[in-house]
């Protein structure tokens, strides 16, 4: 049986801008709209993507994911065209990048999020024909410097156990007897544990406004071999050139090593002989 593989791939977002001076103000000012959430309202738990963090909070979005491997993203359906079209994902727009990489901004840098559907789409064209996630991100809090630390650990394990026929069973229908008593589904899941760290310094004066943070994601599937080793900085600068204009710019960089584990692995412990032994002789599931 085949143990799947690792794949490295990395992710960058920026954006600078030049606008019109305002105060500076943290995340949690802003005014929160029925068709927007703020990061206090979302899914609390085993959550390390904004569409695990928003199932549920939304009328009219439809988000599901089968199976157990943690790389997998939810397949997300916004009520209408985006249902007609059978398009999976809405738009993604992170501080006014559009089409953004939804996995390249930690969820705890995201302030808010909006959607947007119908008539409110017509400014993304196209684009925006299944739907539009606009995210936030948070900038400085309070008055003078912080740094903050957050971390917890999560455990996670299987809760449907379908069973597939027993040894019994399957030599009463005919099955080649082989010596063992193997239940191929413990075989190859396991209690799953994720870690998440995240190291926040931010600071806010009359003209300099800053957001620098560092976040690492270590999570495991229940299905052996799959998780994400996950790393993400994020920065947010605001530097207020005059009364009447502010420079702002935002980046974004995430590491990930992915172990996709084994696609079909639930499939094939269904059809294997449960009298099979676990392991071949040289040591190798």
């Amino acid at each position: 049986m085949s143990l799947g593989q690792k794949i490295l791939s990395v992710v960058a977002i920026s954006l600078i801008t030049l606008s019109q001076s305002q105060a500076f103000q943290g995340h949690q000012a802003q005014q929160i709209h029925s068709n927007q959430v703020a990061d206090s309202l979302f899914n609390k738990g085993n959550v390390h993507n904004v569409y695990d963090a928003i199932n549920g909070i939304f009328p009219g979005v439809l988000i599901s994911k089968p199976g157990a491997n943690p790389n997998k993203l939810a397949d997300v359906l916004v009520r209408g065209i985006g249902t007609e079209n059978a398009n999976r994902f809405p738009l993604i727009v992170i501080d006014g990048v559009i089409g953004a990489s939804i996995e390249g901004i930690d969820l705890n840098d995201i302030a808010t999020i909006k959607l947007l559907k119908g008539a409110e789409t017509a400014k993304y064209g196209v684009q925006g024909g299944s739907g539009v996630l606009e995210v936030t991100t948070k900038s400085a809090e309070g008055t003078g410097s912080q740094l903050m630390v957050n971390a917890f650990t999560a455990v996670e394990s299987r809760v449907q156990n379908m069973k597939p026929a027993s040894k019994a069973d399957f030599i009463a229908l005919g099955g080649a007897d082989l010596g063992a008593d193997t239940d191929w589904t413990d075989a190859i899941t396991s209690t799953a544990l994720s870690h998440v760290v995240n190291l926040t310094a931010t600071g806010q004066s009359d003209q300099l406004n800053y957001r620098i943070s560092g976040n690492t994601r270590l999570v495991n599937g229940i299905l052996d071999n799959s998780g994400v080793d996950r790393f993400n900085l994020f920065g947010k600068l605001n530097y207020r050139l005059s009364s009447k204009l502010d420079f702002t710019y935002s980046g974004s960089v995430t590491r990930d090593e992915l172990s996709i584990g084994f696609e079909e692995a639930f499939k094939d412990a269904f059809h294997q002989n449960p009298s099979a032994h676990k392991y071949f002789d040289n040591g190798n599931l």
